[in-house]
């Protein structure tokens, strides 16, 4: 490859880079050009909340051969089993933002090979090789950008190095820009924004059932006149016999914090009809979203047809659940025991039960039953 050309497409990957700062979109074509640049099996870019040690972000790009479909195979095997145990990001926290390593040049191969990361995730995938740095860190957010190669291509030689040296000042630029435009939180993390493109409706009320949150869907249910209207920024039942009734629930949701469902339905409509509302005492005080007031109810509308079964989002929202721990709450939700949820998930039963009190305190539950209860009122939705 010529200068010249080098010098273009190396311009185009950084044009690239600052423009998803603003359209994240743009994200997974870097991390493609510079898997092709660097001849690298994957590049990871990975962005941690690091209070709850959440991954809010895991975008991979490949070289021709790598499959989109591959690469999401991996980003699922590695986000739900391998990540605690991850060697590399251990070694990663300690450096300076913007310092490449080598992992050949850090760790003992001895020592590689009796890490269970090595044997049973790096040798799965082929990610023998391993370049990697902390891109930035800011906002309770810390960035990781990765790239593997296969045991046959061997590491990345100085060639490779030095224009990755070369890009990091870019990468460390971009990365503070995005803690600034809080586009990661903004676009990936868990917040009331999440919820705005809900296919269900939503509205979050106080206890004089004024709108402090609506999304988009539930602005069309008023258009549709499904019963529900807001008039001078409170929430009313169209219905006069219902408006009593769901006065009555919102107030025992308040007092007793457990959720209910009722069906509201209309004078004129037909028989055994109506329109299920879901019911939700909110946290008092969460990090994930602020209110303008204490107490807080939920009130979701789902759709006649809801997508698969997915409420991980809602969770997380709701309750400031991690990713583990919103999976663990789902699977006791379906039925399954914490011993089934170590042995699905190759956990220890010991990290299980510490997850799942944690789920209780977050959730304000004291017993599985509790929880059961709690998310049996939320409908299983799917978050686009």
């Amino acid at each position: 490859m010529s200068t010249r050309v080098t010098a273009a497409s190396t311009d185009g990957l950084i044009a690239n880079l600052y423009e998803a700062i603003f359209d994240p979109s743009v994200l997974d074509t870097f991390l493609q050009e510079l898997a092709v640049r660097t001849e690298s099996r994957g590049v990871h870019l990975m962005v941690l909340d690091t209070r709850t040690e959440t991954i809010l972000l895991h975008a991979a790009g490949g070289v021709v051969g790598s499959s989109a479909e591959e690469l999401a195979e991996i980003i699922r095997d590695y986000d739900t089993h391998y990540y605690p145990i991850d060697y590399r990001r251990m070694h990663a926290v300690g450096l300076p933002v913007g310092q490449w390593y080598q992992c050949h040049e850090v760790f003992a191969p001895q020592r590689i090979k009796r890490e269970r990361f090595f044997r049973e995730f790096l040798q799965k995938w082929d990610y023998r090789y391993f370049t990697g740095m902390r891109m930035g860190e800011g906002g309770g957010l810390v960035t990781y950008l990765g790239l593997n190669r296969r045991a046959e291509q061997g590491p990345h030689d100085e060639g490779d190095m030095r224009f990755l040296r070369q890009l990091a000042v870019h990468l460390t630029r971009a990365s503070k820009l995005f803690y600034k435009t809080r586009s990661f939180r903004d676009h990936f993390a868990p917040s009331l924004g999440s919820l705005q493109y809900l296919p269900s409706s939503l509205f979050i009320l106080d206890q004089w059932h004024r709108v402090l949150f609506a999304n988009a869907a539930a602005e069309t249910l008023f258009l549709n006149d499904q019963g529900l209207a807001v008039v001078d920024g409170v929430l009313e039942v169209t219905s006069a016999p219902m408006r009593k009734k769901f006065a009555e629930e919102i107030e025992k949701v308040i007092a007793t914090g457990m959720p209910n469902a009722l069906l509201l339905k209309s004078p004129g409509g037909d028989r055994g009809a109506g329109l299920p509302c879901y019911l939700l005492r909110l946290p008092e005080r969460q990090d994930t979203y602020q209110l303008r007031a204490d107490p807080a109810v939920m009130v979701l509308v789902p759709r006649a047809t809801p997508n698969p079964p997915e409420a991980v989002a809602l969770l997380r929202t709701l309750y400031a659940l991690s990713r583990r721990e919103a999976d663990l709450a789902i699977a006791i939700a379906n039925g399954a025991t914490p011993q089934d949820y170590a042995r699905d998930a190759g956990l220890e039963i010991s990290t299980v039960r510490s997850q799942l009190k944690s789920v209780f305190i977050k959730t304000s539950t004291h017993r599985q039953t509790e929880l059961v209860r709690l998310l049996s009122v939320l409908p299983r939705l799917s978050f686009s």
